[in-house]
C-alpha cells in the first residue's frame, strides 16, 4: 500500500496538499463553477453542507478547517453586513438621543427620523436598483446618512417651533420657518453631498460607491 502511495505521489504532486506524509491529515478539493464563484447564496450553502457531512461522517475527535477564495469572501460579506447593523444601530441611537435632548419630545423625534429614514430607504434602493454591494465603506453609509442628515432636520424643525410659538398657526410657522432655513440648509445639504462626492475620483470601486451613495444619500 505504501509503494501505491509512493508512486502515486510521483505521478500526482498534488496528493502532497491532500495527504500528509503520516497519514492523519487529509485534505479534499471542492471546484466552484465560475458562474457562482462571487454568488454569497450559493457559496454559504456550500459551505453549510460542507460543514454538515463533516459532521455526520468525519471520525470522532477530528478537527477540519474549510479554506479558499469564496470562504473568506463569505467571510468579509458577512463582516461588512455586522459592521452596516452596528454602526448603523449606533448612529440611530445617536440621532435619537440627540433630538430628544434637543426637543424634549418624541413626537416630534418620531418626526425627525422619518424625514431622515427616507434617505436611508433611498440608499437602499439606489443600491439595489444599480447593484452596488454591501462592502466594508458602503455599509458605513447607512450610519453616516443619519448622523449628516439629522442636523439638517433639527435646524428645520427648531425654527418652526420657534415661529410657531409666536403666531400660533402651524401653516405660517412653516412657510416663515422656511423662509429663514430653506436656502442655508438646502446649501448645507449641497456642500456636504459635493464634499462626499469628492471622493469619487478614486480609482477603488468601493470608495467610488462610498461617494456616489452618500451624494446622492
Amino acid at each position: 500500500a505504501n509503494e501505491r502511495l509512493e508512486r502515486l505521489r510521483k505521478a500526482l504532486p498534488l496528493i502532497d496538499f491532500l495527504l500528509s506524509p503520516d497519514m492523519t491529515t487529509v485534505g479534499v478539493l471542492i471546484r466552484v463553477d465560475d458562474r457562482y464563484r462571487f454568488d454569497v447564496p450559493v457559496i454559504e450553502g456550500l459551505l453549510a453542507a460542507s460543514r454538515k457531512i463533516l459532521r455526520e461522517h468525519a471520525p470522532q475527535g477530528s478537527e477540519y478547517r474549510i479554506i479558499g477564495p469564496q470562504v473568506i469572501r463569505a467571510a468579509i460579506q458577512k463582516y461588512n453586513v455586522e459592521t452596516a447593523l452596528v454602526f448603523g444601530i449606533l448612529c440611530l441611537v445617536i440621532s435619537t438621543l440627540v433630538s430628544v435632548y434637543i426637543f424634549k419630545s418624541l413626537r416630534v423625534t418620531f418626526i425627525t427620523l422619518a424625514v431622515v429614514g427616507v434617505s436611508v430607504a433611498w440608499i437602499l434602493a439606489f443600491m439595489s436598483v444599480t447593484a452596488i454591494p454591501l462592502s466594508s465603506t458602503t455599509g458605513l453609509s447607512f450610519g453616516l446618512v443619519l448622523v449628516v442628515s439629522v442636523a439638517t432636520v433639527i435646524r428645520i424643525v427648531t425654527h418652526f417651533n420657534e415661529r410657531y410659538a409666536q403666531i400660533g398657526d402651524k401653516v405660517e410657522a412653516c412657510r416663515q420657518a422656511l423662509r429663514v432655513v430653506l436656502v442655508p440648509c438646502l446649501m448645507c445639504s449641497v456642500t456636504t453631498a459635493v464634499g462626499f462626492g469628492s471622493i469619487m475620483v478614486s480609482t477603488i470601486p468601493m470608495v467610488f460607491q462610498l461617494g456616489l451613495i452618500m451624494c446622492l444619500g
